[in-house]
């Protein structure tokens, strides 16, 4: 569990949500969109539904095209107490595209439902939700002009302009790997750096499973790369995140295979036990930005024909929405002084799972116990810390930062209905 950071916070218990029901029916594009096709795509949607959205670039590519984000929310300037932030991170391997159309169709369903289903504009109203299509989009163009469609395996269009597997190309947590850094990857740095994201997934294809960390672990070794169970700090929460992925997916929990694999249980795998990888994404995202990240295979096929995008759609809809509402469920609320004052350099541990104990530099360490109600899942808890004696007696460090110190900590309350 994460101890530090510099950002009020939110302490998540993983329960199950239900996709919302919809009177209007959503129909996606049943296309593959090149990177002019999607920008257009983006820009329309933008432009329809200008005060929800928000469509911004992360950087460049290395041939010269934007990394896209478009942010979906109903307060996305005003940066709004405690309304966490979640993010889709597609086509991260050009070749594996199905992301790519499902992100797009997901931003437009976000779109259009919140003028059309209360839950989904409730959801919107206290939380941003940025989708990133394609972090590729170099490697897909390679994909398409090459032909790639239909093409269920083979590496074409998979890494980036620079011949760079950017799902190897991160910071590992395990293994020292000071390579070249792809301009993509140090786009998606910087952004998880300035944007605290408190949820993610990155999406693939060439199987079907969810994902969770460790990806990797100490000793591996690169030349046997050896499958084993490499167990996050938190673990359990991971798991529950996965099963919440797999089980609202039409396909996944029931195991299927790939060609002439067998599935996963439950449709959830560690990293590591399936295969070691360093340099990947979601230990990044866990262990350096403090953000609760799964990998999601999505599909067996990676580029499959595009008369099957619908299917995939309609698999992934529920999952999709299902998983980024775990952004809400658990404990939230600010750290102040005792005049109500925001402070910075909070430190907050978690102890137990039900008490944490948040400390300041100056200030006595305040221990509480929280319990999440199971009927609601949700607990409102504000946090007031008082000068330690020392300070009072000096009336040294008077200067208190005048911004929210924001931790975002997920936990696990182990209940009967999430096992």
């Amino acid at each position: 569990m994460f101890t530090k950071a510099y950002f009020p916070f939110i302490l998540l218990v993983v329960l199950l949500a239900a996709w919302p029901a919809s009177g209007d029916e959503f129909v996606p594009d049943n296309t593959y969109h090149d990177y002019n096709q999607l920008e257009l795509f983006l820009r329309d949607i933008h432009t329809t539904y200008p005060s929800i959205t928000k469509l911004y670039s992360i950087g460049k590519s290395f041939q010269g095209r934007q990394l896209y984000v478009m942010a979906v929310g109903k307060y996305l300037e005003s940066g709004e107490l405690l309304h966490p932030k979640v993010k889709y991170v597609g086509n991260m391997h050009g070749n594996e595209a199905v992301s790519r159309e499902i992100l797009l169709s997901f931003i437009k369903y976000l779109a259009i439902s919140y003028e059309t289903n209360s839950t989904v504009r409730e959801f919107l109203g206290k939380t941003q939700v940025h989708i990133m299509p394609t972090m590729n989009p170099d490697g897909f163009e390679v994909a398409k002009t090459s032909n790639q469609e239909g093409t269920c395996g083979g590496v074409v269009g998979r890494n980036n302009a620079e011949d760079l597997d950017l799902n190897r190309n991160f910071p590992d947590y395990f293994v020292k790997n000071d390579v070249d850094r792809a301009v993509e990857t140090r786009a998606l740095m910087n952004w998880v750096a300035d944007t605290h994201f408190v949820l993610s997934a990155n999406l693939h294809g060439g199987a079907m499973v969810a994902n969770y960390p460790f990806d990797n672990y100490y000793g591996v070794d690169s030349e046997k790369s050896e499958a084993r169970y490499s167990k996050a700090p938190d673990d359990d929460v991971f798991i529950n995140l996965a099963k919440t992925y797999s089980f609202s997916h039409a396909k996944m929990h029931l195991e299927p295979g790939c060609d002439s694999e067998s599935g996963f249980k439950n449709g959830i795998t560690n990293g590591a036990e399936w295969y070691p990888v360093t340099g990947g994404m979601q230990d990044f995202n866990y262990m350096y930005a403090g953000c609760m990240e799964l990998t999601l295979e999505l599909s067996c096929c990676k580029y499959p024909p595009h008369s099957d995008l619908l299917s995939y759609w309609s698999d992934n809809k529920d999952a999709l929405y299902n998983y980024m509402t775990k952004v809400h469920i658990g404990v939230l609320g600010v750290v102040t002084d005792e005049d109500a004052n925001p402070l910075s350099g909070v430190n907050i541990t978690v102890a137990g799972r039900e008490e944490f104990v948040a400390s300041s530099p100056g200030y006595s360490v305040t221990e509480l116990t929280v319990v999440v109600p199971p009927e609601t899942g949700r607990i409102m808890q504000n946090i007031t810390l008082t000068k330690a004696f020392i300070e009072r007696a000096s009336h040294a460090d008077k200067n208190i930062s005048d911004w929210i110190t924001r931790l975002f900590v997920m936990w696990y309350l182990i209940m009967s209905m999430c096992q």
